[in-house]
């Protein structure tokens, strides 16, 4: 079996001869759209909910502050959370960036584009 069939069959959920090393064989894309749960893997910052996000050069990646809590009572989650306007939101320029691609997005991880526009 190949690897590309190997890596096929585990996603469709069939018999697999090995686990599937993530990222060999596969192209993994970050979304142009700017839609990410939390800032780029290579910095911290606030996501779009509010929560701050702290790099951990250890980790190699950003993980939630525990200095800086959204919510001190689950309970009060509607006064404190913030939700972005996506009414407010550009939807056609994502869709102008795949285009002038040639329909290939980006491995670059634009996330940022979210954050200019609020």
């Amino acid at each position: 079996m190949t690897a590309k069939e190997n890596l096929y069959r585990y996603y469709h959920h069939q018999t697999f001869e090995v686990m599937p090393l993530f990222g060999e064989g596969e192209h993994s894309f970050y979304p142009v759209n700017g839609f990410l749960e939390r800032p780029p893997m290579n910095g911290g910052g606030k996501d779009w909910f509010g929560c701050e996000w702290i790099y951990s050069e250890l980790a190699g990646a950003p993980a939630p502050s525990m200095e800086h809590y959204v919510l001190d009572d689950i309970c009060n989650w509607r006064e404190k959370v913030i939700f972005p306007d996506l009414d407010a939101w550009d939807w056609k320029r994502p869709w102008k960036k795949i285009r002038c691609r040639g329909g290939q997005g980006t491995s670059s991880g634009e996330s940022g584009d979210l954050h200019r526009h609020f």
